[in-house]
């Protein structure tokens, strides 16, 4: 076990990345550093340092462009930076969101693959960084959003995202369109989280994938998303 030190006060983000074939782990937080560890042997890799006027880094996620491996990073001056990890270059840099990125996440559903943004303003940003440009924004009416994740529906790649209000907002990230609502029953109540910090999805041996949300009622709530917006069940896969 090794500890890794390095950062001036707190951690706010870890995610793996990928660098030279190797699976290493970012951090980041208060002091604007972005380090990159080798968690083997708790070697520091390398250090990027995304400066002052951006304020405190919140958020890290690994992201595919250009048949290239990146790190985005999420920032309190609600910008976006994409990171080469391997040389520390910054090839692009997103102006996202106003104020504060809680939050990151890439979606694919094998043909395409998008890049989602949230945070302070309440809103989901969509982006296509093939082509470098944003694709939606999703306005849950909720306040901040610090829950993005991926989720599988029957034949459907959906976006999940939670936040400050009532239910948690799904979404078809590719269409735009709203698929409905996990914790939202038909009258309008809410029957699950007031406030969403966390979302993941997690596979089963058998049976459809799980959606696992958080929040600040001490609570872990487990949902099928396609039983709750009603998705068909898969169809047959071509051969």
């Amino acid at each position: 076990m090794a500890s890794l030190r390095g950062h001036r006060g707190w951690v706010f983000a870890l995610c793996t990345v990928r660098v030279s074939g190797r699976d290493l782990l970012a951090s980041a937080g208060r002091d604007g550093a972005i380090r990159i560890w080798d968690p083997r042997d708790g070697r520091r890799v390398r250090t990027m340092v995304a400066g002052p006027r951006r304020l405190w880094t919140h958020a890290l996620c690994q992201v595919r462009m250009g048949g290239r491996t990146l790190l985005a990073s999420g920032h309190g001056n609600g910008t976006v930076i994409l990171w080469n990890a391997e040389s520390g270059q910054a090839p692009l840099e997103l102006v996202a969101h106003n104020r504060i990125v809680w939050t990151l996440c890439e979606m694919s559903d094998g043909d395409r693959t998008l890049f989602a943004t949230a945070g302070w303003d309440g809103n989901v940003r969509l982006w296509d960084l093939e082509e470098r440009r944003e694709t939606h924004v999703f306005t849950a009416g909720v306040g901040p959003l610090y829950a993005p994740c991926q989720a599988e529906a029957g034949d459907r790649t959906l976006l999940v995202a939670g936040g400050d209000g009532p239910g948690t907002a799904v979404w078809d990230p590719f269409t735009g369109e709203r698929a409905g609502d996990l914790g939202m029953d038909l009258a309008g109540f809410l029957n699950g989280h007031g406030w969403v910090r966390a979302a993941c999805q997690v596979r089963q041996a058998q049976g459809p994938p799980l959606m696992i949300t958080a929040g600040y009622d001490d609570g872990v709530r487990v949902w099928d998303v396609a039983k709750e917006i009603d998705a068909p069940p898969p169809g047959p896969r071509a051969p």
